[in-house]
């Protein structure tokens, strides 16, 4: 991908133009720099194209249309991920990402008592914020992404950038860190009472399941 107004300055300044690695960022349509949508050039990226070297001074039109974006969301969410990919990873923090977002979701996606979390109320925050720019990712995905079970950068990213966590925050997570919510008390109660803590957690979902079905009022009719 390419941005006309970056290939036109390359031009002028370089007398020719070549590939940024901006415009390659998954999931990144918009140039940070110019605010104009990325143009696909010719060149093939699938399992089926055989390996080649395309300069971009040969692929790249002198007069591409050029498509600026009237959403600010969608400029400063380019400009989000070209940050990110910018920092430095710090690769010595065993923080899991999921549970790192998971602990900086606001006060109104969670309980009372800060064990539970609002999910449900979070993604459709996220659909929301998201409708205009670009097509969120499913629930069952993000859920995945919260619980460890997916490391997509495209989405971490989305995520960061709609709870704004910084940049830098994002990739430089702390070293040590506190469970929080229930993990945390199943940590506890595993310390407390000298008891493997997977079994502790086994023990109070079970318990949480329990409760909760209790809850529910069984009516023949009316």
């Amino acid at each position: 991908r390419y941005c006309p107004i970056c290939a036109r300055e390359d031009r002028e300044r370089h007398n020719e133009t070549y590939w940024h690695r901006a415009h390659q960022i998954i999931g990144c349509t918009v140039c940070p720099k110019h605010s104009c949508y990325l143009e696909n050039s010719r060149v093939p990226i699938n399992n089926f194209s055989s390996p080649n070297f395309f300069d971009a001074e040969s692929v790249v039109p002198y007069d591409s249309v050029l498509r600026r974006s009237a959403e600010q969301r969608e400029v400063a969410l380019a400009e989000y991920m070209l940050e990110v990919f910018r920092q430095p990873l710090d690769l010595e923090s065993e923080y899991p990402i999921g549970l790192y977002l998971q602990d900086h979701l606001r006060e109104n996606y969670l309980s009372e008592s800060k064990l539970k979390k609002s999910f449900g109320q979070f993604y459709k925050d996220y659909e929301e914020f998201y409708k205009e720019i670009l097509e969120p990712m499913e629930y069952t995905r993000m859920q995945k992404l919260f619980n460890g079970y997916r490391y997509d950068p495209y989405e971490i990213i989305q995520i960061g950038f709609f709870q704004g966590i910084s940049a830098y925050e994002l990739t430089h997570l702390p070293r040590e860190y506190e469970l929080k919510g229930l993990e945390g008390l199943y940590k506890d109660l595993a310390e407390k009472y000298s008891v493997d803590q997977d079994a502790v957690k086994k023990i109070g979902t079970e318990v949480l399941r329990f409760s909760r079905r209790q809850t529910y009022i069984q009516r023949k009719s009316g």
